[in-house]
């Protein structure tokens, strides 16, 4: 469980993105639809909602949406926010079925492969701020490493550059049927981080219209409050 001073920390971390407190309800289907997430996952209300598993996806719709009203200005946003999982979960301490995710999402009208990779860098430095920030509460975080997955050998050449330097990063292909091109998540239970960024998913990374790049970037720490 974290405080309102460990959120207050993430959400100065992200300073570059503006802070949003989105309901904990969302359309049925909407983290389903917008990116791949197993209904197995979901908690459905009996009207028509359901209780955000991933705020990742309910950012990439506002982003959207705020995109429509300017496509002249890039849109960046960021949210703290508990969330349910209703699948069954692995009997290890600190694991639950509800949890908070510190959330990123970026979108903009460029396709262009350094904009999709200059927004993933600003996300992981990101979550990187974060965690830092909360070493001063307390917490403790073990052998920090960031795993990039990319479509374009060129593309991760790009970003580990920028994040070799601090961070372990390990390099390899991206392979996947379904591609969530641009948000970030922190998971501010246990374990685990995840970068991307897209306001939508599409049916895959060959789709007309997609960016000719898409890349996963993924955190690995081991996470250990020391109180």
């Amino acid at each position: 469980m974290t405080g309102l001073c460990d959120e207050l920390r993430l959400l100065e971390a992200a300073a570059g993105f503006g802070a949003v407190d989105p309901s904990p309800l969302a359309p049925l289907a909407t983290c389903t639809i917008v990116g791949p997430v197993r209904r197995d996952k979901l908690v459905m209300t009996l009207r028509g909602t359901e209780v955000v598993s991933d705020f990742t996806h309910v950012l990439a719709l506002e982003c959207a949406r705020r995109l429509r009203r300017d496509r002249d200005t890039p849109v960046r946003l960021t949210t703290s926010q508990r969330v349910v999982r209703a699948q069954e979960i692995p009997k290890r301490p600190g694991d639950s079925h509800h949890f908070r995710l510190f959330t990123l999402a970026t979108d903009d009208e460029s396709e262009s492969t350094a904009s999709w990779a200059d927004a993933l860098i600003e996300h992981v430095r990101a979550l990187r701020s974060g965690f830092d920030e909360l070493t001063q509460e307390g917490y403790t975080f073990r052998r920090r490493s960031v795993r990039l997955l990319a479509t374009a050998a060129r593309s991760a050449d790009r970003i580990s550059e920028q994040l070799a330097p601090v961070e372990a990063v390990v390099c390899g292909p991206l392979d996947h049927r379904i591609t969530t091109v641009c948000a970030s998540r922190s998971s501010a239970s246990r374990r685990t981080a995840a970068s991307s960024r897209s306001p939508t998913a599409a049916p895959s990374s060959e789709s007309p219209g997609w960016p000719p790049t898409a890349a996963w970037c993924s955190w690995r720490v081991d996470w250990a409050p020391s109180w």
